[in-house]
């Protein structure tokens, strides 16, 4: 018989549930009184009680701050300071790709201050704001909670985790409070932090427990060393000079520089500072002067660049040093205030000047700007790449998985007369904004790919005048050569289906394809992408401004397939957009100039392009970054094998990860290294359905000494008389389940009893590798099979 529940049962069922709910709300005010906001930064703490500093940041830096930064933050709970944690959590979610309207920005350290002020943002808090005691302080503590419950439902180690624990940067969160955390933790028992993770050793469980229950309390940040004072002092002065000159250079830099983690590289490669806007002048506490975007307008012109303490733990998705020392202070000057121009009126903050950078900084020297992009073009580069926009699939997959980038020499054409191009053509260049049409993104597009084509005709007659009207030819000069040592020459990106990383010098394999950068395209790829972008924008914007990135893309992908002989280009375009829309195709077809320019270049052989990689490769010379190379390692075994691990091609890279990270070891000697799963497409023109135009036959890997990219997806622990035997194994792979046999025999998976020690071996290399650019990981997207 089948049990049917009368209509009374089911009122009295609900009515119940409702009367438990309501007793368990009720339950922590009747043990410990009304809740309210509280700060808990306090002057000093008791010399017998835990100290955030010294004992609970370690703690949290290595175990939690792997999930808990930056904008994709589950629930928006930051462990990277402890104003994160007494912040609390929220529902809403930064990365929202349906949102219809902008939603508020909720930047730590930037958008609100102060517990009660993020209290009427819609923060809840993760730590007891019931009255103090011992017991409230855990009890009433969801962090406390959510430590305590993975302690009671532990992992299953050495197996994957089962479908009731859902992983991944997609997955739905549940951001449960105090009062409700009671039926949270019934209905997700292994829902405990860390999540999908095994849980805290002892001593870390017992350090944070205590913290917890002292009141999560902590002492300002030491003050600053006199010397990074003074440093900071004079660094404040060069930015805040008077004149509109120096005015409209310091915006000039605080636009391209307000994501940098700047640092003192001749006294502290370890502290690091932010340029921001403040209502204050140096010498006075910063009163922050908060925009959406570093392009808004200020609301003020009194207002002071200055530079601030980074307060955050530096996680590697984000982490972008800029050295600032006697050198590039000199570099500087001579750029922007030993060249002799004059600036007159200084331009606003109203649309046209937002939209438009060339209408802004017009008054700049063109080449003192590009310059100072390629002094740092990784930086430049990383800046889309480690921005907010760089999160997810939808963001990423406008560019190829692997691909090379070189630069325009500053000195191949006369700057009088890009300057004169820039201003006649700048109302070509208006970028999407804000208001972006949620609705008609193939319309907007039309609307753009008309001005581009506009553009492209400008462009087209600049350059016949310029190259067939004068005779000149397209030659190898017209690469910037780094000035023979800066190895911001070449660059390498990688995409990793919805993150990416960017590398100095020519790493991998030659690719499909790649890119020349001039000036006009790397500041409107800055502007679209890293300056103009807004990550709590709508989905119009977000959309516009991924669509918008194909032109860009193309404008580089066109100015390299210049070089190539012009019966290569067709052949190179054909196969890099196949099955293309008919727009696209259309866009494509526009440009006429390279069907009537053959390059300078003394080609010899029946692969031109590979040619071209060559000679630009030896053009370069010594500004070509070898630090990712293989040959680097001196281990003959370890060298050799991972040489024959980057050979696996084919279909047999599909059940590989994006991104996997090999740690090797022989006897006390450790080899670190990344497999990159390079995908091929038919084209990348397409927003939606990426699936349909994979090429898996095409597929190849890339293999780089020392661990690449900020969010590894798999782990693999290798003694070097086991390597030889995984690389046969990867090469074999046909299936998910002989990668499943790999995983089993070599893989460290996120429930490994060691997972935590494998971590700790992983970030000690590198920060061994590089310690400017290290950076906690990221394992939101750390695989589970």
């Amino acid at each position: 018989m089948i049990f049917k529940p009368s209509r009374l049962l089911i009122v009295s069922a609900i009515l119940l549930l409702g009367a438990c709910a309501v007793y368990t709300t009720n339950n922590l005010v009747d043990r410990y009184g009304n809740a309210s906001a509280k700060d808990r930064e306090v002057i000093a703490i008791d010399a017998n009680q835990v100290d955030y500093w010294r004992d609970v940041k370690p703690v949290l830096d290595n175990r939690c701050v792997v999930c808990h930064a930056c904008y994709d933050a589950p629930c928006q709970l930051k462990a990277t300071a402890p104003e994160g944690l007494a912040r609390g959590a929220s529902k809403d979610k930064v990365y929202h790709p349906q949102r219809l309207t902008a939603a508020p920005p909720s930047r730590l350290f930037q958008d609100a201050f102060g517990v009660e002020a993020w209290r009427e943002r819609g923060f809840f808090p993760v730590l007891n704001e019931f009255k103090s005691s011992t017991e409230a302080n855990r009890e009433a503590s969801v962090m406390y909670r959510m430590l305590q419950l993975k302690a009671d439902h532990p992992v299953m180690l050495d197996t994957p985790l089962t479908k009731d624990v859902p992983v991944g940067i997609n997955r739905d969160e549940f951001c449960p409070q105090a009062e409700n955390f009671d039926a949270f933790a019934n209905e997700h028992p292994q829902w405990g932090m860390p999540y999908g993770l095994p849980g805290l050793s002892k001593n870390e469980f017992t350090t944070l427990t205590q913290w917890v229950q002292e009141g999560g309390r902590y002492t300002p940040l030491s003050p600053l060393d006199t010397k990074l004072e003074a440093q900071r002092a004079e660094w404040e002065a060069f930015l805040n000079r008077t004149g509109n000159k120096g005015r409209l250079v310091s915006r000039y830099l605080y636009e391209h520089l307000f994501l940098a983690h700047l640092y003192f590289s001749e006294l502290d490669q370890t502290t690091f500072f932010k340029i921001v806007r403040s209502h204050t002048p140096p010498g006075q506490p910063v009163k922050l002067l908060s925009t959406r975007r570093p392009i808004d307008d200020p609301g003020t012109q009194d207002f002071y660049y200055r530079l601030v303490r980074k307060q955050e733990t530096i996680v590697a998705k984000t982490h972008m040093p800029y050295a600032l020392n006697t050198e590039r202070m000199q570099f500087w000057q001579g750029l922007f205030f030993n060249t002799n121009y004059t600036v007159g009126t200084l331009p606003g903050y109203d649309k046209k000047h937002i939209e438009n950078p060339f209408l802004t900084f017009a008054q700049l020297p063109v080449k003192s700007r590009y310059k100072f992009l390629l002094k740092e073009a990784q930086f430049s580069i990383m800046n889309f790449i480690k921005g907010p926009v760089c999160r997810g699939q939808a963001a990423l997959n406008v560019i190829k998985d692997h691909f090379w980038v070189f630069f325009v020499d500053p000195e191949v054409i006369s700057e009088a007369k890009v300057a004169e191009f820039l201003q006649e053509n700048a109302d070509y260049y208006d970028l999407p904004n804000a208001d972006s049409d949620v609705y008609l993104p193939l319309s907007t597009w039309l609307h753009y790919s008309h001005k581009q084509k506009k553009l492209l005709d400008a462009r087209e007659a600049f350059l016949k005048e310029q190259l067939v009207d004068e005779n000149r030819s397209i030659t190898l000069d017209m690469i910037w050569d780094g000035e023979g040592n800066n190895k911001n020459a070449a660059l390498t990106i990688f995409r990793h289906f919805d993150s990416a990383t960017v590398e100095q010098g020519l790493v991998g394999a030659p690719p499909q394809t790649a890119w020349v950068i001039g000036y006009s395209l790397l500041e409107r790829i800055h502007y679209l992408l890293v300056a103009s972008y807004d990550v709590y924008g709508n989905v119009g914007h977000q959309l516009m401004s991924r669509l918008y990135m194909d032109f860009l893309r193309m404008d580089g992908e066109s100015t390299f397939l210049l070089m190539l002989p012009s019966e290569t280009r067709a052949q190179e375009r054909q196969n890099w957009y196949r099955k293309a829309s008919p727009e696209v195709v259309d866009y494509l077809k526009h440009p006429a100039l390279d069907n009537r320019v053959e390059p300078d270049i003394d080609y010899r052989s029946s692969t031109p392009k590979l040619e071209l990689f060559s000679l630009l490769e030896e053009r370069l010379g010594d500004a070509v970054n070898h630090r990712r190379d293989l040959d680097n390692i001196d281990n003959k075994v370890v060298r050799k094998a991972l040489k024959r691990l980057a050979k696996v091609k084919g279909k047999t890279t599909e059940a590989l990860p994006e991104n996997t990270y090999l740690y090797i070891h022989d006897g006390e000697q450790h080899f670190a290294a990344s497999l990159l799963r390079n995908n091929a497409h038919l084209n990348i023109t397409s927003m939606f359905r990426e699936d349909k135009y994979l090429v898996p036959e095409e597929n190849d890997v890339t293999v780089t000494n020392g661990f690449t990219g900020a969010y590894p997806i798999a782990f693999f622990d290798l003694d070097v008389e086991q390597l030889a035997d995984f690389v046969d194994a990867v090469g074999a792979l046909k299936s998910k389940d002989d990668y499943t046999q790999l995983v089993n025999q070599y893989g460290v998976r996120r429930t490994n009893a060691n997972f935590w020690p494998e971590l700790d071996k992983i970030h000690a290399a590198l920060r061994e590798f590089d310690p400017v650019e290290f950076g906690v990981l990221d394992l939101n997207r750390l695989q589970n099979r």
